[in-house]
Order: C-alpha cells, then sequence, then structure tokens
C-alpha cells in the first residue's frame, strides 16, 4: 500500500520515526486494554488494533471508513481477539458497548468533531476510557504546501482541544507528546526533566529513566471519561517514554516480512518466466534443426551441380546456361542416342 501522508503505513521506508510517534500512542493505551473490549476508531492499516489484541485485550474491533486501508489490515493482521469494519466515524453502527475507545491522529480529519466524539461517547461502557491524540496547532508543521497538511480539516491548540473534549466528557486528562530520545508522553506545560516508565516496543523489558523533553508537545494524548473522575484518570493513565532502538526494530521485522513475501512473489514470477525461456529455447532449437538440414540440402544441390558442370567440360564448352536440357543433351552438336553423326 503507497504511503501518502494520509494515515501510517506499516513497513515504509525511510518513515521508522512515525511508526515510533504512532505505536507509542498504542503503547499507552495497551496499559489499560487487558481483559477490556476495545474499539479503534479510525484504526488506519490496522497495526494498532492488533497491537492491543496482542497486549491482552478480549476483543479488539477496528473501524476505518477506507476500504483500501481496511483490506491492508485484514491481509497482514490476524488475530482471534481481532476483527475490523468499514464503517464512518460519525455513524458508528457497533452493537456493543466498549470499555476503551482509542481514536489517534483522527479527530484532526473530521468535519464534525463533536458529532464524532457524541458516537464515541455512546458506544462507551460505564467507567469507559477514551483515547485521543491530536496534533498541537502551535508547532506542528506537516510536510504540504506552507506546512499545512491537505488531510486535515483542523487542528488544535492545548486550549482549543481542552474545549472540544470538555464538551462531551466530564473528566480531560491531556498529556503532551514529546521527542526525547525516544517518545515521551507527560502532562503538558511540564517540560525539562521528568521521571517515566520506559516501555521497550518489540521487547518484554521496562526500565525507568530520566528525559530531557522540549518546550512544546508536538502532539497532545487525551484520556477522557464520563464517570471517572480527572485523579482516577490521571492515576491510570501514567508519564511513559517508548525508546526508538527496539521500535524501529519492530518495523524492521515488520518491512522484512514484507520483503519476504515479495520475495516469494517475485520467485514465482521468475519460475514462470525460466519455464517461457524453456520452451522458446526448445522452439529455436527445432528451427535452428531445420535450418541446418535446409542447408544440407543446399550443400548437396551445389556439390550435384558443380559435379553436372565438371562432367559437362569434359565433352566441351556448353553455351548458355546450364539447364536441364543441356544437361539431358549434352554438348552441341553430339548426336543424340540412335542418330547419325552430322
Amino acid at each position: 500500500m503507497e504511503f501518502t501522508g494520509e494515515r501510517y503505513v506499516p513497513a515504509t521506508v525511510g518513515i521508522e520515526d512515525l511508526y515510533l510517534e504512532h505505536i507509542s500512542r498504542y503503547a499507552c493505551a495497551s496499559a489499560l486494554a487487558p481483559g477490556k473490549r476495545v474499539l479503534d476508531v479510525g484504526c488506519g492499516c490496522g497495526y494498532g488494533s492488533h497491537y492491543l489484541a496482542c497486549h491482552g485485550a478480549s476483543a479488539v474491533l477496528g473501524v476505518d471508513n477506507a476500504e483500501d486501508a481496511l483490506r491492508f489490515a485484514r491481509e497482514h493482521y490476524v488475530h482471534p481477539a481481532l476483527d475490523f469494519a468499514l464503517m464512518d466515524a460519525g455513524r458508528l453502527a457497533v452493537g456493543s458497548r466498549f470499555d476503551l475507545v482509542t481514536c489517534f491522529e483522527a479527530i484532526e480529519h473530521v468535519a464534525d468533531a463533536p458529532g464524532v466524539l457524541r458516537q464515541i461517547a455512546g458506544v462507551m461502557s460505564e467507567g469507559g476510557i477514551l483515547l485521543v491524540s491530536t496534533p498541537n496547532k502551535a508547532v506542528y508543521a506537516a510536510g504540504g504546501p506552507g506546512g499545512t497538511n491537505p488531510f486535515h480539516r483542523r487542528e488544535y491548540t492545548l486550549q482549543e482541544f481542552e474545549c472540544l473534549l470538555g464538551k462531551q466528557f466530564a473528566s480531560v486528562c491531556i498529556l503532551g507528546q514529546y521527542w526525547t530520545e525516544g517518545v515521551a508522553l507527560a502532562a503538558c506545560g511540564d517540560p525539562g526533566d521528568g521521571d517515566f516508565k520506559a516501555i521497550l516496543i518489540g521487547d518484554d523489558g521496562s526500565g525507568s529513566g530520566r528525559l530531557a523533553l522540549s518546550e512544546e508537545p508536538p502532539y497532545f494524548v487525551a484520556a477522557c471519561a464520563e464517570t471517572l473522575s480527572r485523579e482516577t484518570l490521571e492515576a491510570r493513565v501514567r508519564p511513559f517514554a517508548v525508546l526508538s532502538g527496539t521500535a524501529r526494530y519492530a518495523a524492521l521485522k515488520c518491512r522484512l516480512h514484507d520483503l519476504a513475501q515479495e520475495f516469494d512473489t517475485r520467485g514465482a514470477w521468475a519460475r514462470r518466466l525460466d519455464k517461457e525461456v524453456r520452451e522458446r529455447d526448445e522452439t529455436i532449437r527445432g528451427l535452428q534443426a531445420e535450418i541446418s538440414d535446409l542447408r544440407s540440402q543446399a550443400a548437396e544441390e551445389r556439390i550435384l551441380i558443380s559435379s553436372l558442370e565438371a562432367k559437362t567440360k569434359e565433352h566441351g564448352t556448353v553455351r548458355g546456361p546450364l539447364t536441364s536440357e543441356t544437361i539431358t543433351s549434352g554438348p552441341a552438336g553430339a548426336a543424340k542416342p540412335g542418330q547419325e553423326p552430322r
């Protein structure tokens, strides 16, 4: 699947840092996922939904309105607890309620963000939590003309994002997503050094350390709830960091898997070409044998003609070209059998 900038496509070469940005949000959600029913709104290519299923969620439903992205997801990510559905975020036609909803880097893509949040609130269970992320308008710069992202309908400052979420949910806790040695999530407006649990993507290890943060986070990650207090949210969604080395290793493993599939496809194509080449070689060899036979026949005919010409010279000069008539009648003036010489 081609990377256009609208969504992250796993194993795309050259955007490993983008993988780290995206998977760190799902790493945050994975702490809340074990034993929970999870809805991943705007799941894109499905890598995050699969990550949550692999980290203990009882069931994960990834929904997106892009058929090509869901086709990629179904082809590449399979898990007994995982399913995908074609669905618009503004019309969540699901048959059950969810304990955890994730909506990462999607809210800025929709025309009616309040409507999407109402839909999400309507499918959350009692005590359910929404984790939602979006770029920080104050510092975000995309690669499009003028530094804008053509796929975004609207971007938010911290105050705008908090206001948007506060109109739908009673409790909102917003963390900043910072670049450091890896990616760190910490309270906004609290730059400098902080203690973090270090989550190693692709590994079961963990540790702690002090990581220097920039002054302004490029992204926000918010935890929202209707029946839980802000203090409860803050206790459940703790600051942490995703380190880059193992995250890139995980991305490379995904890339290796895709390369192996591509190798198998090209191998089958090469075998078909080999068969075609062998068949054409056999045809060429047959034609070459026919040409050789024709050349042999032509050589024999030239030898015969040379022999006949030599014999005619023994009986005198033959006027005119050698023809079947002259060969039959012999030299000019010679008597034919049964005739008297002139």
